[in-house]
């Protein structure tokens, strides 16, 4: 965990992938690489977008419940400032002034840096962007959440809306998603959306 400090977007995505794949080379197992899709939450949801992102004809979709998706973004919004400064490689003891230099680093670890791609468009009042994801996405969004806001989820649900994401937005819920009603409505709601993405 200590070595993750700084790291996260690299380390932590490449850990994950690397599993996956020594997952798929082995033998007893017989897996389809085809159909590889991911499931996160919190910082299991950031790893989810960056790989999604990061490797775009690897894997097929993804469901996210409350992800990080852009570290600088969330320095001001989250109820754990300390969480952005000390996984994004800035000391907490420092005061967290934003500094341009702040927000570069903030932005260098998150998903979105490579959610977005290289092309931004402006015809007319539209804002288009050229999104490296191409899979099918979920969303399950804490309506009440004070640690990753479900304006981290939105901004991500905008930059791929011409793949049109589901959005589930669950009102009076926070992070943990607990309640009985939304905790059930999650996981069927998962279900149906990989079993809707396998059957195409």
């Amino acid at each position: 965990m200590r070595s993750l400090l700084g790291k996260i977007g690299t380390q932590d995505v490449e850990d994950v992938h690397h599993f996956v794949q020594l997952a798929l080379e082995n033998e007893t197992v017989k897996l389809d690489r085809t159909r590889i899709a991911l499931f996160g939450g919190s910082h299991g949801g950031f790893i989810t977008a960056h790989l999604l992102g990061q490797k775009p004809d690897f894997y097929v979709a993804g469901a996210m419940r409350n992800p990080v998706i852009d570290v600088a973004a969330m320095l001001a919004t989250t109820d754990i400032p300390d969480w952005t400064a000390s996984e994004s490689g800035l000391s907490v003891l420092d005061p967290l002034i934003p500094t341009s230099e702040i927000y570069q680093k903030l932005y260098d670890v998150s998903p979105i840096k490579h959610v977005q791609g290289s092309t931004c468009i402006l015809p007319l009042s539209l804002i288009y962007f050229s999104a490296a994801i191409k899979a099918p996405v979920l969303l399950l969004l804490g309506e009440e959440d004070k640690r990753v806001p479900p304006s981290q989820g939105l901004l991500l649900a905008n930059c791929i809306r011409h793949l049109s994401p589901k959005v589930n937005l669950y009102p009076g819920e926070g992070h943990a998603l607990g309640g009985i009603e939304t905790e059930t409505d999650v996981y069927l709601s998962t279900v149906e959306f990989f079993d809707r993405v396998f059957k195409k």
